[in-house]
């Protein structure tokens, strides 16, 4: 039989495990880092939350980006229709003074020799002016200096500034070599809305040059139309400042 042990009888030393100190680090003692431990539930919710937030961002990017190009191909189309309607308008306007031009560089008041065969031509100026109220005269130059301009007076003031007699409705300037004479005449004609002859008067002092004026029609060049630049104003300063 075994004789009892002596309880102060130390006990042999254990085996430390790598990484623990001898001064006590047991794993209750573990550095607090250690010590961190994340629930499995977090760690899932976690990764969800990230995953739905990356799908957020990228379905955001893609709807903006998807209406900045719906945006500018909007404005493209705009622009496009815009232009468009802009041309047509323009062309509306202008293909009946074109065709005013073209009609005026076949008629015989583009060759007429004298002012009296020119006069006869007057219906039919009037009736361009007429039929297209943008049209604001009429212009005929000739290749020796003469010239024929038909204007209308759609209104009191323009009658005003012109100084027309009442009832006037057109008003006729014409420098022309009269009865043969050798020495350009000027010469201002009121007609009322009927063509009748209210009143004319010579003008000495007047004097315009078509050769210099765009879109005036000559004999040598009848058979070129095109479309002057406007041109309502430059007659009408030099009848203001006469």
């Amino acid at each position: 039989m075994n004789p009892p042990r002596d309880s102060t009888q130390k006990s042999p030393s254990a085996a430390i495990p790598d990484g623990l100190s001898h001064t006590g680090d047991l794993p209750g003692d573990l550095r607090w880092w250690r010590r961190i431990t994340v629930p499995f539930e977090v760690l899932i919710a976690s990764v969800v939350v990230t995953a739905m937030l990356l799908l957020t961002g990228l379905m955001a990017y893609q709807v903006g980006t998807s209406a900045q190009q719906a945006i500018l191909s909007a404005s493209d189309d705009s622009a496009y229709n815009m232009s468009q309607l802009i041309a047509e308008r323009v062309n509306r306007i202008v293909e009946p003074a074109d065709a005013a031009i073209r009609l005026l560089a076949f008629d015989p008041v583009a060759t007429a020799p004298t002012l009296a065969i020119r006069l006869r031509r007057l219906p039919l100026l009037t009736r361009l002016l007429e039929q297209n109220q943008l049209i604001s005269a009429v212009f005929i130059g000739y290749a020796d200096g003469q010239f024929l301009l038909v204007r209308p007076l759609r209104n009191e003031a323009m009658r005003e500034r012109l100084e027309a007699p009442q009832g006037a409705a057109y008003v006729v300037q014409s420098v022309a070599r009269e009865n043969g004479d050798v020495d350009m005449v000027g010469r201002w004609s009121h007609y009322d809305a009927d063509l009748h002859l209210i009143d004319t008067s010579v003008r000495p002092e007047y004097r315009y040059d078509p050769g210099v004026a765009p879109g005036t029609l000559t004999p040598k060049r009848k058979t070129l139309r095109f479309l002057p630049r406007p041109m309502c104003s430059l007659p009408l300063k030099k009848w203001e400042s006469r």
